[in-house]
């Protein structure tokens, strides 16, 4: 499941980036090869300058994805540069994108925000927190709502929603966000049924 969500969030931001210019390029990674079948939405966020990496020339393919990573990747394809009058006002790197993607409503409906909002700020457990496959479809979901993009023909739901094996078994709250991320193309299933969870 870790590997697969992050490539997701790959295809994700791929994605939204299309409509964008390219920015300069960057070198691949060496934890992702050229004949990897995500190599080339895994470059293609590299290139427009939404994912860094973790370091020493590495994606982190297999590493579980965290609720403060993926903010800051939607921050930088959605609102470049908005979290930077934010830098310097937590010792957390991720605060400045917690903060735009809570403020923007992009978390919405995730645990993530239910912890800032139960709370009133950031704490490291909420962020640092691996990511769920529910949290990522609602944020993808939010951010289609907040962008404006095309949503899937509403015939077609019924079908998209009986394509899910599993989809009895999503929690009601993230069941149209689920459902939204799957039929627009921006979230698959984990193995070859596709089963979301």
């Amino acid at each position: 499941m870790k590997r697969t969500l992050r490539i997701a969030v790959a295809s994700f931001l791929s994605v939204g980036i299309l409509a964008g210019s390219v920015l300069s390029g960057s070198a691949a990674f060496t934890d992702v090869p050229s004949n990897h079948w995500a190599y080339s939405y895994v470059q293609k966020a590299s290139d427009n300058k939404l994912v860094t990496g973790i370091g020493d020339g590495l994606y982190g393919v297999d590493n579980p994805l965290k609720a403060a990573d993926f903010a800051t990747m939607v921050c930088a394809l959605l609102y470049p540069g908005q979290a930077d009058a934010l830098q310097g006002k937590s010792s957390y790197w991720w605060y400045p994108y917690m903060e735009t993607a809570y403020q923007k409503g992009l978390l919405t409906g995730t645990v993530a925000a239910q912890s800032r909002t139960s709370s009133g700020a950031w704490y490291s457990s909420g962020p640092e927190a691996e990511l769920t496959r529910y949290d990522l479809a609602q944020i993808i979901y939010n951010a289609q709502k907040l962008q404006d993009w095309p949503e899937p023909d509403p015939n077609y739901l019924l079908l998209y929603m009986a394509a899910i094996p599993d989809w009895s078994q999503i929690p009601k709250n993230y069941q149209t966000a689920v459902l939204m991320a799957y039929a627009g193309g921006f979230l698959t299933g984990k193995d070859d049924k596709g089963t979301i969870m």
